[in-house]
């Protein structure tokens, strides 16, 4: 059976494997919620992180992306990691 600290590590490695397809570089990556799913041999892992919002504020569309100040939204996701081996078994967008 894999601890927690292992538990939380292969969430968050999963999260830095799809962070490319997800559109934006996740900033302030943090644990947020642990738990151990009751009943079952699994560890539910809440990360929460920083993302850029999909437009930049009106007032500065025409601005070098560089020199844009985006807004950023805290978003979270919910980890099923198995307990037995470690690995992530999904990944859910976690709603506050």
């Amino acid at each position: 059976m894999v601890d927690v600290t292992t538990a939380v590590k292969s969430a968050s490695k999963y999260l830095k494997q799809v962070e490319q397809v997800m559109g934006s570089e996740l900033e302030n990556l943090r644990l947020e919620e642990v738990e151990k799913e009751e009943g079952t041999d699994h560890w539910l892992i809440t990360l929460g992180y920083d993302a850029r919002s999909a437009l930049p504020p009106a007032s500065s569309l025409f601005n070098d992306p560089e020199d844009v100040n985006w807004k950023y939204e805290r978003a979270y996701k919910l980890f099923r990691i198995n307990a037995e081996t470690g690995e992530v078994e999904s990944m859910k967008i976690r709603k506050v």
